[in-house]
């Protein structure tokens, strides 16, 4: 029997359907998270709180950057199983008004306590933004193609669908001369994007909030990027 396809397509004007599930899906993914236990100062079992922090990834993505999915046609009802949200050369999360209206994300980071959004605002954006600048260069991120998230449902791991979604983006990326980066918070994910020819080019430690008592928490966070194949073929 041959293994079955997952078609993956950019949805360049989604339903609000497909924006939910989209949504939904990535609070199956990465829901138990080091990162999210992290960045929500120990609130990720706030549903909501939870709920409207991926919605600002995913809405994010749909105003300033791209909606990529990966579909199981073949079930009962066809469905979304995998997302990546891309943000092409040029463009960036909450890079515009529109973009940062839209998401919501100041309103997400509002609702945490005031210590957690110091932390956001003084520790972890400009931490992040440092380190891309050191392990890529100067702007190069921006210029870029990103992928600020990958989502699989727990379901259909193993199946090619990940690597499915990075590679249709990245073989358009190379084509255009352009480099593919991303993030990645945890080792297991890190040997997995390896095994797809992605390379870590450094890692720094975020630790958690003292102040909300997240002495406990906190994530490593690696700078990736996919290389382009020396064959040329992906």
């Amino acid at each position: 029997m041959s293994r079955p396809t997952y078609p993956v397509r950019h949805l360049s004007n989604p339903t609000p359907e497909q924006t939910e599930e989209s949504i939904r899906l990535s609070m199956d993914a990465f829901r138990g998270d080091s990162f999210l236990r992290t960045t929500l100062g120990g609130q990720e079992a706030d549903e909501n709180l939870f709920y409207r922090f991926m919605r600002a990834h995913v809405v994010g993505a749909v105003v300033d950057g791209q909606l990529w999915v990966a579909e199981d046609l073949a079930s009962e009802e066809p469905k979304i199983v995998g997302v990546a949200l891309w943000f092409p050369p040029g463009t960036e999360f909450l890079g515009t008004e529109e973009g940062r209206k839209e998401a919501g994300m100041d309103k997400v980071i509002g609702s945490l306590s005031e210590s957690m959004q110091r932390w956001w605002y003084d520790y972890f954006i400009p931490g992040g933004a440092k380190q891309a600048n050191t392990y890529l260069g100067p702007s190069a991120k921006h210029d870029a193609y990103h992928m600020l998230m990958l989502a699989v449902l727990p379901s259909y791991h193993s199946k090619g669908i990940g690597r499915t979604l990075l590679f249709a983006q990245a073989r358009g990326a190379f084509e255009q001369g352009k480099r593919v980066c991303w993030e990645a918070s945890n080792e297991v994910n890190v040997e997995k994007y390896g095994r797809w020819g992605g390379r870590p080019r450094g890692k720094e430690r975020y630790d958690g909030d003292s102040g909300e008592g997240g002495g406990e928490r906190g994530f490593d966070m690696w700078t990736m990027e996919l290389p382009k194949p020396e064959t040329g073929l992906l």
